[in-house]
């Protein structure tokens, strides 16, 4: 089969066309959308259910769209694909527990989800980079050890 002589652009263009062009074309009366467009059978169902589009958050759409793995916790942290994460829900873990990570399918934030049964996830992070030597590194780790101490 050939590329689109085209280009990309112009594809993505006539497609979107095509579609209008079968958004607006009323159906055949034995259809189930009886005589009427998509488009105006979309708009008729929309005004008998009051329905109201959504847009998630951010956060929101990172659980919805990622990935489940599982880790073991060491040190109040776990490593994904040798970068740590940390968070408050990992203090209150013994080491070696095993949890559930949910990772974002999108672009990495920085950011993923433990997920632990019966409870809404708990977001961790990724813990910041220091240079060695860097003092800000020594009181980083610190404060992960007098959390997990706690």
């Amino acid at each position: 089969m050939a590329p689109y002589r085209r280009g990309l652009g112009q594809l993505v263009e006539d497609v979107a066309a095509c579609v209008a062009i079968y958004n607006s074309r009323p159906q055949g009366m034995a259809s189930r959308l009886g005589g009427l467009s998509p488009k105006e059978a979309l708009e008729l169902k929309i005004e008998a259910t009051g329905f109201e589009a959504r847009t998630p958050s951010e956060d929101v759409f990172d659980l919805i769209f990622s990935r489940p793995e599982t880790r073991a916790v060491t040190q109040s942290s776990v490593k994904i694909d040798n970068r740590i994460y940390h968070g408050p829900v990992l203090h209150r873990m013994m080491p070696g527990e095993k949890v559930e990570i949910l990772l974002p399918l999108r672009n990495d934030r920085g950011q993923a989800w433990v997920n632990l049964p019966g409870r809404a996830p708990e977001r961790i992070e990724l813990a910041p980079t220091f240079a060695y030597g860097d003092r800000a590194g020594a009181r980083y780790q610190a404060g992960l050890e007098a959390a997990s101490n706690r």
